[in-house]
Formats: structure tokens, sequence, C-alpha cells
């Protein structure tokens, strides 16, 4: 089980009443409902994670629950300081991946780094130069998580679930770019959110079990 009985069963109970009052998003405490989900990932990888480990991980979700809550607040430039604090998230996420890197499957990692690197090339030539103002920040975060994508497969062993989560973070990013600055995506709120929290938990989950697995080897 993923996080643990406890944690899954309150992370999809929260997330699934958060998905099914998406369409009321003007509610009281709209914003503090968006994160608890995250907020349970956060429990999860303290009671579980320890060392610097922890810490990295702790601040990856940490610095993400601040974006989801400065991305549902309506003030001057809150979708800037929103991706801002994603991109700092990722930046520990990657940190995170950075101490399992290995060259298990090597040419296999290469070719998967080459196909998502090629795709988000792509996908840039498309919503870049509609960005407008938002350039400098959006090839920014663009670059980020295209590192996020690369690192998470660097650290691919036994398990892949910190990949995949990577990998979905960056098709919930896509949806909100081309929702913004190409053409509307239908029902956009809900595939955003529902690929969002797969992605963190996916890459939570990840990292508890690559956590796990160098424990285990300590001992053998």
């Amino acid at each position: 089980m993923l996080l643990g009985k406890r944690f899954n069963l309150l992370f999809i109970l929260t997330g699934l009443v958060y998905l099914l009052l998406l369409p009321y998003r003007s509610f009281p405490f709209d914003a503090l409902l968006k994160v608890i989900p995250i907020c349970i990932l956060f429990f999860a990888a303290y009671s579980q994670l320890s060392g610097k480990l922890r810490t990295l991980v702790l601040l990856g979700i940490g610095f993400c629950g601040l974006g989801d809550v400065l991305l549902n607040l309506s003030f001057t430039d809150s979708f800037t300081f929103g991706l801002g604090a994603f991109l700092v998230g990722h930046l520990f996420y990657i940190s995170s991946f950075l101490k399992f890197a290995n060259k298990h499957n090597f040419i296999v990692k290469i070719l998967l780094i080459i196909l998502v690197l090629a795709s988000l090339v792509m996908l840039a030539l498309q919503i870049l130069p509609k960005t407008g103002d938002m350039l400098i920040p959006v090839a920014s975060y663009m670059t980020v998580i295209a590192l996020m994508g690369v690192f998470a497969i660097l650290s691919w062993r036994k398990t892949s679930l910190q990949i995949w989560g990577a990998l979905i973070f960056i098709i919930s990013d896509t949806l909100i770019a081309w929702g913004m600055f190409l053409t509307p995506v239908p029902n956009q709120g809900h595939w955003v959110m529902l690929t969002y929290y797969i992605a963190q938990l996916f890459i939570i989950s990840g990292m508890l079990k690559l956590f796990t697995e160098r424990q285990l080897n300590q001992f053998l």
C-alpha cells in the first residue's frame, strides 16, 4: 500500500471531496481544502523518512502546498508567485532524487530522458511564443520540471513510482499551460487536480520505497 492504509484512505477521501466541490470553487476555505491532501502526504513523509532526505522531501511538499494556496488567491501576480513556489518545490524534489541516482538500466534511462526532453521541447515551441510577459517565469519553470523528470528517471532502480509521479506532474502542468496560453481544455480543473494529486502521491510513495530499500540494503 503506497503510504500505509490510514494515509491512503485520508488522502483519497480528502482528494475526492475537493474534486467533487470544484464546480463550487468560490466556497469558503477553498484553498485550505485543496491543500489538505498535500498536508497528508507531508505527515506521511515526516513519519516514515528520516535525516536529510526527510528535510528535502518535506520542503518539496511544503513549497508545493504553498503554491497551491497562492494559485487560489486573487492578488496581483498571484500566478507568478504560485509558479515560483512550485519551482522551488521541484528543486527540492530534484535534490531528493539525486540521492538515489544510479547507473542501473542506464541505456533505458537515457532513451527515456531523450523521449521526455524531446516531448517538452516540442511543447515549449508551441507554448512559449504565446506567453508574452510570462515568458521568463514559464520558461524557467518548464526547465526545472524537465530536470525533475530527468532526475526522477535517474533514481530508478527497483521502484518506478517516482518516475510516474514526475511524468504525471508534467502532464498536469501541461494541461494548465495549454488551457492558459493555447486553447481551453474541457473539464480542465478536474483533470489538472486529479493528475496533480496522483503525481504527488506517486512521488512521495516512490521516495518512501527508495528510502526503505536503502535501509534494507544496509542490513544485508
